[in-house]
């Protein structure tokens, strides 16, 4: 393989605390044909400060400012900047292993291959722990089974496919189908573009099992105690799997069944946590 542009999208907002350790994340990657697309969704603080001193030192960093309207705005303007052949995301309070992108990248070496997803190293700011998460090996889709209802198995079974953060698409799949976030929501938009692209992509998923994208839960920044404890978040996501996966086969039905048990349980431990 020759080495293809990789757009990576940064949405910010509000997050001098912690934006340079993500730059500084994607700038180190031992791979290094790169284009950092770093939006700042309307920063009242020194965040649009940091960009400028970091699009001075590094030439692959493209910015630019927009009216506060949400991460899936932030987002959908870095997708519709985005050059490079394959798309991947990070969040400004977060980081990747400096080898996120050569191995994401090497999971495409098969032309079937239409998304790459990795695992994420779990860390809770407030009670200083790491977990490594979503490195369990998992089934492949089973001969017959719909992408869909695939899907429904791994929301259920891992989790593994809830976010964009650990995973790295084929930008032209995303512009041509012109896929987006759904601005406006705040709980689950991950989840909605990923069914959206799964949809849209004729090939494969392959898994990397190996905690490439650090996820820090707990900072500041997070929305997690606002979206994640109000129920009907919950319940609209489910509704809208539901939606998506159309009429389930036996094997569906019975996923999803699963999936409404899992995100019941889910749901009780985040309203715990955002008690403590």
């Amino acid at each position: 393989m020759e080495n293809p542009l990789i757009s990576v999208i940064i949405p910010v907002y509000n997050s001098e605390k912690l934006l340079e350790r993500a730059l500084d994340s994607v700038l180190n990657q031992t791979y290094k044909d790169l284009e950092i697309i770093v939006v700042d969704d309307g920063s009242t603080d020194n965040s649009s400060k940091i960009i400028a001193k970091y699009q001075k030192k590094d030439s692959r960093i493209v910015s630019i400012r927009q009216k506060n309207g949400g991460q899936a705005s932030a987002r959908n303007a870095g997708i519709r900047l985005a050059k490079g052949e394959y798309l991947a995301f990070l969040d400004a309070d977060d980081e990747y292993d400096k080898n996120f992108i050569l191995k994401m990248l090497n999971g495409f070496d098969d032309d079937d291959i239409d998304i790459v997803v990795s695992g994420m190293l779990y860390c809770r700011v407030k009670e200083r722990t790491k977990k490594p998460v979503y490195v369990k090996k998992l089934r492949a889709r089973l001969p017959g089974e719909s992408i869909k209802t695939y899907l429904v198995y791994l929301l259920t079974v891992d989790g593994v496919m809830y976010a964009v953060l650990n995973k790295m698409f084929r930008t032209d799949l995303i512009k041509k189908s012109k896929l987006q976030f759904s601005e406006g929501l705040y709980f689950g938009e991950d989840t909605r573009f990923v069914m959206d692209y799964l949809e849209t992509m004729p090939g494969q998923v392959h898994f990397v099992r190996e905690p490439l994208y650090i996820y820090y839960s707990g900072n500041t920044t997070s929305t997690i105690k606002k979206t994640g404890v109000d129920k009907k978040n919950w319940n609209d996501l489910y509704h809208d799997v539901k939606v998506w996966v159309g009429r389930p086969s036996i094997r569906g039905r019975f996923w999803l069944k699963m999936l409404a048990l899992r995100w019941k349980i889910s749901y009780h431990r985040t309203k715990k946590r955002a008690n403590s």
